[in-house]
């Protein structure tokens, strides 16, 4: 019960009608969206089949429910941190910044080489572009015009200043000799944080 309710809690945040679905075909809802991860999807499927079992009183395998019950509490954590509304600068009375989870993830790649650096950097900056999208999408559905409208004109005029800026860093062509390729990395670092820290704190709520 506790991981459907925040399933649906889940896909409702991103304006996905949960009441049309099955708990299961939720759950594959979800990762088809990239808003729970593959890993997360095959686990959930298997947790809510051990418990579907033991709660009607059908034989299951007591290697699974060990599983479960170890592995359980995690899965509900990991859903938690997906639900959390986020402050910031448009918040009132409270300035405790909360961590995304792929702020957490971002935070948690290990790299020994600068290639394996900017993989992560790649691989983060495609999550965040993807949930920025999925709230961005979800808060049109929820708005009206006129705010609707300017909305839509803040969202073009952020991307194109975010463009602008990157045009103009990397016209130089020895940028690379200038700051290394590490340079390289950390302006890339740059470029996903001053996505994330102006997008997602005016769309989270």
């Amino acid at each position: 019960m506790e991981i459907e309710k925040r399933l649906r809690t889940l896909a409702d945040k991103y304006s996905i009608e949960s009441n049309r679905f099955s708990v299961t075909r939720l759950i594959e809802a979800l990762a088809k969206e990239d808003i729970i991860t593959n890993a997360e999807k095959i686990s959930l499927i298997d947790i809510i089949s051990t418990l579907n079992k033991a709660s009607h009183g059908i034989e299951y395998d007591q290697r699974n429910a060990n599983w479960v019950i170890e592995n359980g509490p995690k899965i509900l954590e990991s859903l938690d941190e997906k639900l959390e509304l986020r402050g910031g600068r448009l918040s009132a009375g409270n300035s405790e910044e909360k961590i995304h989870w792929i702020e957490k993830s971002f935070d948690n790649c290990e790299w020994t080489t600068n290639a394996e650096w900017g993989e992560c950097i790649t691989k983060h900056t495609d999550l965040w572009e993807k949930e920025l999208n999925r709230i961005y999408q979800s808060l049109l559905i929820k708005l009206i015009a006129p705010q609707k409208t300017k909305l839509v004109e803040t969202q073009i005029n952020w991307a194109k200043q975010i463009d602008l800026e990157k045009d103009f860093l990397y016209s130089f062509e020895d940028l690379q000799i200038k700051i290394g390729r590490e340079g390289i990395f950390i302006t890339a670092m740059n470029f996903m944080n001053k996505r994330t820290n102006i997008r997602i704190r005016r769309s989270s709520n």
